[in-house]
């Protein structure tokens, strides 16, 4: 993967995780920067999650239902 520059990028990345893991429908309402990575805050429908992107990487690093 590449370098994360931007929240617009970990959005991205994190709604086609969403997606590969089975959650076709999200609407992110946090997005920051924090530590080297991207804490992206995501709610479905029935469940939020929250994603951790590594920003040198652009990987996932940790997903969670919050």
């Amino acid at each position: 993967m590449i370098k994360t520059n931007s929240a617009k990028e970990a959005v991205e990345i994190a709604k086609d995780f969403l997606e590969l893991s089975g959650i076709p429908f999200s609407v992110i309402t946090k997005s920051i920067s924090q530590d080297g990575k991207w804490i992206v805050e995501a709610n479905t429908l029935g469940a939020k999650f929250r994603l951790e992107i590594d920003k040198e990487s652009g990987e996932v690093i940790e997903y969670n239902q919050i």
